[in-house]
């Protein structure tokens, strides 16, 4: 742990970050000491180029504070329709965690929703966009708050034993929780764009995705395929909403945090081609589950509400180098692998039957490793690309 720290370190507060080296540190999970930065310089907000950097911010932050306030000012005027759309979705967004529901917290992420959507004509707002702001809120307010210490900020509401995530929300400055807001903002705005289709009329990335999907269990798992197929269930019943809302809506707002680790490393792709793999390795895990249930209600009820509530690091990180494993696949033919042991019956708490769990991610990363090497080059030239939209 020592080491990985002090390689994080030495990467985020070089002269000039090597981007493709802070990928490869990223994929396998962000200290959180260092999340917030690396993940803004994964989005193309923070310049490489340290001594930019805080000329950079301060400009960013000035800019987006300026229009912000103005559209806001103006919001009923402008797009009353939109305005209370947004103002609808604010108590559904992550709703049993404290910090949603703190007012300051949602005149904040009312406003920056709002701007987006006066910023961005042609995606405009959409219902799941407040889903994506969550977990970048949660990562820079607890960089201003408490040294990345995410876990202080995702208690669940029923949880009264600790009153550290109200004391340090009240406690936080305005102009911290603005400079939030705005971080917020422009890191949105950078992933967005990669899937900004997603949020156009008829939504044709996410349909594109969910048809990638079928695509992919077709070659990896035909037998769960027809399975659903003969029990009347699509696809697009229940992959579009993980598509829509990148599974912020079937993991904790944890496991989507390391998740978005990955998904940021792999530049431009990660929240459109990668996030496909990870919702197949999600699919595939629950195999057993799912061909165990014969009627349609109880596979769509099942699909909606995965038994994933119980999931931390562990799990995810099994996904992910699942998900790996997919991708890399030749031909999409699925290969016994240690990678991923069937996740069976976890609702019914035998989490790992098939394997070691710790020994299998060990055993897998290692040998992946030179295989992720070899992909890193291009993510290089992808997150280069997304670098443009601020300092281009």
């Amino acid at each position: 742990m020592r080491y990985k720290l002090e390689s994080f370190e030495s990467s985020v507060t070089a002269s000039f970050v090597n981007k493709s080296n802070l990928c490869q540190l990223s994929w396998n999970g962000i200290p959180n000491k260092y999340r917030a930065t690396c993940w803004k310089i994964l989005c193309g907000y923070l310049p490489a180029n340290l001594s930019r950097r805080e000329s950079a911010i301060k400009r960013k932050r000035h800019e987006y504070m300026d229009f912000a306030s103005k559209f806001h000012s103006y919001s009923s005027s402008l797009n009353p329709e939109t305005l209370r759309q947004v103002q609808v979705d604010l108590p559904r967004t992550a709703p049993t965690l404290e910090i949603f529901q703190d007012a300051r917290v949602r005149q904040c992420l009312e406003r920056l929703l709002f701007t987006w959507a006066m910023r961005h004509p042609a995606a405009s707002y959409v219902q799941g966009i407040n889903d994506l702001i969550t977990p970048l809120f949660v990562v820079f307010v607890s960089d201003e708050c408490s040294d990345g210490d995410v876990d202080a900020f995702l208690l669940d509401d029923r949880d009264h034993s600790d009153l550290s995530v109200a004391s340090s929300i009240l406690q936080i400055s305005t102009e911290s929780l603005e400079n939030v807001e705005a971080d917020c903002y422009w890191c949105l705005t950078s992933i967005l764009v990669r899937i900004q289709d997603h949020y156009t009329p008829d939504q044709p990335g996410i349909q594109r995705m969910v048809h990638q999907l079928e695509d992919i269990m077709t070659q990896i798992n035909e037998e769960l395929c027809d399975h659903l197929s003969r029990n009347g269930v699509a696809f697009i019943t229940f992959a579009f909403r993980w598509m829509n809302c990148l599974l912020i809506r079937e993991l904790s707002l944890k496991c989507i945090i390391r998740m978005w680790d990955s998904h940021l490393s792999e530049g431009g792709d990660g929240f459109e081609n990668f996030h496909v793999y990870v919702c197949a390795a999600l699919l595939d895990c629950f195999s057993e589950d799912l061909k165990r249930l014969t009627e349609f209600e109880d596979l769509i009820s099942f699909l909606q509400k995965l038994p994933t509530s119980e999931w931390g690091k562990n799990e995810i990180e099994m996904l992910l180098s699942q998900a790996f494993v997919f991708r890399n696949l030749p031909n999409g033919k699925k290969a016994e692998s240690p990678m991923c042991p069937k996740v069976a019956s976890l609702s019914n708490g035998n989490a790992y039957s098939e394997v070691d769990f710790f020994s299998s991610v060990t055993e897998a990363i290692s040998r992946k490793r030179s295989l992720y090497m070899a992909s890193i080059a291009g993510m290089s030239r992808m997150m280069n690309d997304v670098g443009f939209l601020f300092y281009g």
